[in-house]
């Protein structure tokens, strides 16, 4: 049984959608190194399986997520990573007056 398989429009919110002047709007390039990133943890991961595809057509960058038991378990262990990271990163700030490694 072949996994479900959609492909999706990487890039500018479709009409209706939250407005991009919001503070957690990212713009296309931020979403694509993420994208990227989470690509490359797959691929670090599983060695190469090809189950996160990024690809550009004549409508602008595409993303195939290729769902399966591994992927959501992965999904949801690089949220927590991530959510972690996010934590750790405020604690630092809020100790440090407002000092963050990015400044």
């Amino acid at each position: 049984m072949t996994p479900p398989t959609a492909t999706s429009l990487v890039g500018t919110a479709p009409e209706g959608m939250p407005d991009p002047s919001l503070d957690w709007y990212f713009n296309e390039r931020v979403v694509l190194a993420e994208l990227v990133q989470l690509q490359a943890n797959w691929g670090i991961s599983f060695h190469g399986d090809d189950r996160i595809v990024l690809d550009r057509n004549e409508r602008g960058h595409t993303l195939l997520i290729v769902d399966s038991t591994k992927m959501s378990t992965f999904l949801v262990n690089e949220g927590r990573r991530l959510a972690d990271a996010c934590a750790e990163e405020l604690r630092r700030f809020t100790l440090g007056d407002g000092v963050s490694p990015d400044n």
